[in-house]
């Protein structure tokens, strides 16, 4: 994936019942010049994860149904992509999700600018995380 513009182009995977909301964050991140997936549940979330390339996921923790903590555990199930937890009622998930690797509870409403900040850097880091997992991999192939 080549990376382009002040951030670098990623995948991310936007995902909250709330129509408006995967909208606005989806609008914004395309404009930042992410590729987005967005889906109103969880089962559709996971159907999307699965055709493969997503850097990062977005997801609201209050849905209905599968909510956002264990759409979180079943994503960590399939691998490492790191997760920001967005929620308007951060006193009550606090603790809920510390189990869940590599996760970040953002409160709502949140500052656009700290949000952007954020997904670059949670993508930075995935992305050279998977390069040193492919290079150790690559040395045990030829010791």
């Amino acid at each position: 994936m080549s990376e382009t513009g002040k951030r670098g182009k990623g995948r991310i995977l936007v995902v909250d019942n709330d129509e408006r909301t995967v909208a606005a964050i989806t609008a914004r991140l395309t404009i930042e010049g992410y590729d987005c997936l967005p889906a109103l549940a969880a089962d559709h979330a996971l159907s999307l994860y699965d055709q493969g390339g997503v850097e990062l996921v977005i997801t609201d923790l209050n849905m209905p149904g599968c909510d956002g903590i264990a759409l979180s555990e079943r994503l960590r199930e399939k691998g490492g992509v790191p997760i920001l937890q967005i929620t308007a009622y951060p006193t009550v998930y606090e603790g809920c999700t510390s189990h869940i690797r590599d996760t970040c509870v953002v409160s709502k409403p949140f500052e656009w600018d700290a949000l952007m900040d954020l997904v670059a850097v949670k993508i930075a880091l995935y992305r050279e995380k998977e390069r040193a997992r492919v290079d150790a991999f690559r040395r045990s192939m030829n010791p």
